[in-house]
């Protein structure tokens, strides 16, 4: 459950990422010079032919165009997705460590 807490804290960090991105663009201009991520720190420079429209993957190979709002829509979205995940996830880790304490406490009396 450690684990899945971490992965979600992940995602939480990438979601946050990617609202800064986002906001980046806002401020860039057609023409602007940007770097593009293509994975893990290697970029490529490429130049702004319009700021007003993005490309978003739905699923099954299925790519819809955006404007700004919409994508901030569905970042935002999946922010608010990820922190119900996680605080359902650190109720639950909640719960199972209180049952932990409990049943070593009971062993303890067992064994002493």
């Amino acid at each position: 459950m450690q684990e899945q807490l971490k992965t979600v804290e992940k995602q939480k960090q990438e979601a946050s990422s990617v609202k800064q991105s986002l906001a980046d663009f806002e401020a860039a201009k057609v023409g602007d010079e940007v770097l593009v991520p293509v994975s893990g720190g290697i970029f490529f420079r490429t130049t702004l032919k319009e700021t007003d429209k993005f490309l978003v993957n739905v699923g099954s190979n299925v790519v819809v165009e955006k404007d700004m709002s919409g994508v901030m829509e569905l970042v935002d979205s999946q922010v608010l997705d990820i922190e119900k995940f996680y605080d359902r996830l650190m109720t639950e880790f909640t719960k199972l460590a209180l049952k932990y304490q409990t049943l070593e406490e009971e062993l303890k009396k067992m064994v002493g």
